[in-house]
């Protein structure tokens, strides 16, 4: 049976159905979508595999090196923000409106060279998207629109408030930016005007693969991420400017509940079973101490005291997995917010759903709680855990959980993987993180993929696991991180579950109380000990832009004019 490829044309009638007709393929006069479609013709073709050893864009795009085409990038990036600037005052822009996302009426000017560009796709519609490695002019069509694309948004998702200055000709174009990664309910953020984010989402990115060539090593600042069933959500506008010093953070990491008892992991009879009702026994629930209420806030509201007697102000409290109730983060949160600082922590609730029938099912959620610009002064983000956890048998005797647990049975966890997505969050210009859950920072798929798209500069995963040592498995998947794409990874566990681990082997050693874990591309593996007598640890990191310059190059020969880094290691107190 013979098959006929997929063409250039279909390819994008798929992606951006608007923009093609029979006469041809209108060229997008929005940075993002032309970044979305080359990219993907890029990726789908294995372009980006000739680009930097077999082929340079210049060398068939009239350029006499690569400077020279690298400042006609900037120039027209420059170019084409002004047009929108201007068509956007033109039309009088309101960022609240409710139209803010499609203002303008009439198509943008696009500059001459780019539509040139994108005539030789238009030209080239009849071809596979196979034959496009064959085709070096226009390979190198699609990889300057892809350039021009990544240069014309180099600073976005950064915030425009609090500081952050982009020139006043220009601010209605980022403002609009703001607009466009606001998340759109469901369908979560995307840069995106006409692509819907089903079929293909763009988000800023913040670092570039060290090593390697893939599609992700064609670009600076924007990330096509895979269009796979989970939303994602970008924050940045809310933050207070105050939150986050400009060339440090200072992180009180805090491994609550200091006790954890094997009585607290039971089957899970509450209902009915999550995979199969014959396997309900095999379902284990874990219940958090909800008599620490007072306990807590106290010990917090403490150690927030000696901290900032020590390193002065602190702008993050971390707490880890399973860590707080629904009504003691209620209370812990207000306490954190109105010092001014960010509550990151894993809360345990229980979700009722409607109807007469409906039956309480744990949750396990990752909420960020942010002292925000808006009315309410703060703002929580949510995101639930991706995978269960599965406890076998080696882990049931290494926790001690026999008399609760049957070893003879693997165990999961008993949560609903429902409303699945992932939060990406810019606090502060040199600064976008995420949270994740536990065996959502081992998983790649399918929350890793957008966290390698992403490449967020700071990957918090909160745990509830044994001593965070160099030899286990969080220190391999933050290794992994820290090589491509280049983030610096923090763990968290609870000084309780730190304790419930030990060796069958090795019963009468002493536990290490390695409660934490961080890596970065330049201080490597850190683990964080606590010392006899001491319960948390402050852990600074560095904005690594004041420390290093540090310049990065896309496989197309481009360098980051905006300089990014990696934050750093700053060194650890022990309270």
């Amino acid at each position: 049976m013979e098959f006929n490829p997929l063409t250039i044309k279909q390819f994008l009638k798929y992606l951006v159905p608007r923009y093609v007709s029979r006469a041809g393929l209108r060229c997008p006069d929005w940075p993002a979508d032309i970044f979305a479609i080359s990219a993907a013709l890029l990726e789908k073709s294995g372009g980006y595999t000739k680009v930097g050893t077999e082929f340079c864009p210049c060398e068939v795009s009239g350029f006499d090196d690569l400077d020279e085409r690298n400042d006609q990038l900037d120039g027209l990036a420059n170019q084409w923000r002004t047009k929108i600037s201007k068509q956007l005052r033109k039309e009088a822009f309101n960022e609240s409106s409710d139209k803010s996302r499609r203002p303008w009426k009439k198509p943008i000017e696009i500059p001459e060279t780019v539509q040139e560009w994108w005539e030789h796709i238009n030209r080239n519609c009849g071809l596979p998207v196979s034959s496009i490695v064959e085709e070096r002019v226009l390979l190198a069509a699609i990889v300057n629109l892809l350039a021009v694309a990544d240069e014309c948004l180099s600073r976005v998702g950064m915030r425009i408030h609090g500081g952050e200055s982009f020139g006043k000709s220009e601010k209605l174009f980022w403002q609009f930016c703001e607009v466009l990664l606001a998340p759109l309910g469901a369908k979560g953020s995307t840069l995106c005007r006409e692509i819907d984010p089903t079929r293909i989402r763009v988000l800023p990115k913040s670092q570039i693969p060290a090593g390697g060539l893939s599609v992700r090593s064609m670009s600076h600042y924007l990330a096509m991420c895979p269009p796979i069933e989970i939303p994602v959500h970008w924050h940045s506008a809310d933050f207070r400017s105050e939150a986050i010093a400009d060339d440090h953070c200072n992180i009180l990491l805090v491994p609550w509940p200091y006790e954890v008892a094997p009585v607290q992991f039971q089957p899970w009879e509450n209902g009915r079973s999550l995979n199969n009702p014959d396997a309900r026994r095999f379902v284990f629930d874990h219940d958090v101490d909800e008599s620490t209420d007072k306990k807590l806030l106290e010990t917090v509201g403490n150690l927030l005291d000696r901290a900032q007697a020590s390193v002065g102000k602190v702008h993050m409290v971390v707490l880890p997995e399973l860590s707080i109730t629904d009504r003691q983060h209620q209370a812990l949160s207000e306490q954190i917010v109105s010092r001014d600082c960010i509550l990151i922590s894993g809360v345990a609730d229980d979700f009722q759903p409607d109807g007469p029938e409906g039956k309480h099912i744990p949750r396990n959620v990752a909420r960020t709680t942010v002292p925000a610009v808006n009315a309410n002064g703060r703002v929580d983000y949510e995101q639930f855990k991706h995978h269960r956890w599965k406890l076998d048998s080696s882990q049931i005797v290494r926790y001690g959980l026999s008399s609760t647990l049957n070893p003879r049975f693997d165990w999961w966890e008993a949560i609903e993987l429902y409303d699945r997505h992932i939060n990406f969050m810019r606090p502060k210009s040199w600064l976008s993180m995420c949270v994740l859950l536990c065996e959502d920072l081992a998983q790649f798929d399918p929350v890793g993929r957008f966290v390698r798209a992403v490449a967020p500069d700071l990957v918090i995963a909160l745990l509830m696991d044994g001593p965070q040592l160099a030899s286990r498995w969080p220190a391999r998947y933050a290794t992994v991180l820290a090589d491509d794409p280049g983030s610096a990874v923090l763990t968290l566990t609870s000084l309780g579950m730190n304790a419930l681990s030990r060796k069958p082997n090795d019963l009468g050693a002493a536990v290490p109380r390695t409660i934490a874990l961080w890596k970065d591309p330049l201080a490597g593996l850190v683990p964080i000990d606590l010392p006899s007598g001491k319960n948390s640890a402050i852990l600074t990191v560095r904005n690594n832009q004041h420390d290093h310059e540090i310049i990065k190059w896309t496989a197309d020969g481009r360098s980051n004019d905006y300089k990014f880094g990696t934050p750093t290691y700053g060194g650890v107190h022990f309270l």
